[in-house]
């Protein structure tokens, strides 16, 4: 098996996550992210033991890649949280002391790395994330581990993919270009929600099948007037954001170079880790990772 890390979105969780007393490193700069992260990565690691790893990150510049489409991809979002950016780059010390397999693909995202390995890799992949647009991946052999609040999450497979967003994994591209994706910048559709997208989908099955049938005065009897006018005057926004929610898996990705055989090597960098003020893995939950 192999077991694929959003570890961004890790960290991210575990960084905003309340909790009731504080992770900090000696000098009272919280930790919480990094150590979080590492600390659910390893004990999945040491429950599944698979044969192959892959942690993946952005790459530099990571947003290039879909901004030759729309130089608008994700130029709303604000300034990073500078407390989960350090965090970031502490798991990511972390991880090069670990030797955990990290990879990264200039101008794309984790997400497009996490799709091209799992296109390349032929035997079961679980992918760890709490991102839903990762359930587009899910297959016979590909699940995703979708992380939730307060500590739950629910194995994913084509079955819960419809369970969670009402669509099949092939569809969720196409409802993200009809609905629109406000965290990601993706437009979608003006006027036309999540449901008006699940409706359509539903009634004609992809985008693609919607716009045939519209380019031919068929009736989509499912979809209100107002919906279909929406989707004829939104038509140049839906092609570019179909494009925009597409995730890139053909990447090149080193399949070989991603075995875990050394994943829980904690405690031959213990004191490393503890220079770099990571000490609060060993007392409270990595104690039995270092025996």
């Amino acid at each position: 098996m192999l077991v694929c890390l959003d570890i961004s979105n890790l960290v991210a969780r575990h960084h905003h996550a309340p909790r009731a007393e504080p992770i900090t490193d000696p000098e009272g700069r919280s930790v919480a992210g990094a150590v979080g992260a590492l600390d659910q990565a390893a004990k999945l690691i040491r429950k599944l033991s698979p044969s192959h790893l892959l942690v993946a990150r952005d790459g530099t510049r990571a947003n290039e890649g879909r901004r030759t489409i729309d130089a608008s991809y994700k130029a709303h979002r604000p300034p990073p949280d500078e407390s989960r950016v350090a965090n970031l780059h502490l798991t990511f010390a972390a991880l090069e002391l670990l030797r955990w397999p990290v990879r990264e693909v200039d101008r794309w995202e984790a997400d497009d790395v996490i799709a091209s390995v799992c296109a390349a890799y032929r035997g079961r992949v679980l992918i760890v994330s709490g991102d839903r647009d990762m359930l587009a991946l899910c297959s016979d052999r590909v699940r995703v581990r979708l992380l939730r609040a307060g500590g739950a999450h629910l194995t994913c497979g084509p079955a819960e993919c419809r369970q969670v967003l009402g669509v099949h994994p092939h569809q969720v591209r196409d409802l993200r270009a009809m609905a629109g994706d406000r965290s990601d910048g993706i437009p979608g559709v003006p006027g036309v929600g999540p449901k008006s997208a699940l409706t359509a989908l539903a009634a004609c099955g992809t985008l693609a099948e919607v716009y045939r049938r519209l380019d031919a005065n068929e009736p989509i009897d499912e979809l209100k007037p107002n919906v279909v006018a929406k989707l004829q005057a939104g038509r140049e926004q839906a092609r570019t954001s179909w494009r925009l929610a597409g995730l890139n898996d053909e990447l090149r990705v080193d399949i070989d170079a991603l075995e875990a055989a050394a994943a829980l090597r904690f405690a031959a960098v213990e004191e490393p880790l503890r220079a770099l003020g990571l000490g609060a893995l060993f007392p409270r939950t990595m104690s039995s990772m270092t025996r």
